[in-house]
């Protein structure tokens, strides 16, 4: 779960340390983090309540 976020973050450091590059270079690891974080956000907001009870 963790494997494909650590691939893109490091594509994206690759992409992002090129002198000449722009930021559409990196669009879709950018793409890819920020769905990590709202849809982990989101799990922990619905599964909050039921871990927490147990």
């Amino acid at each position: 779960m963790i494997l494909p976020l650590m691939m893109m973050a490091i594509s994206g450091t690759k992409k992002a340390l090129i002198p000449e590059s722009v930021i559409s270079l990196a669009r879709m690891e950018i793409q890819v983090l920020a769905s990590y974080v709202v849809v982990m956000t989101v799990l922990g907001f619905i599964l909050f309540d039921s871990i927490w009870n147990d």
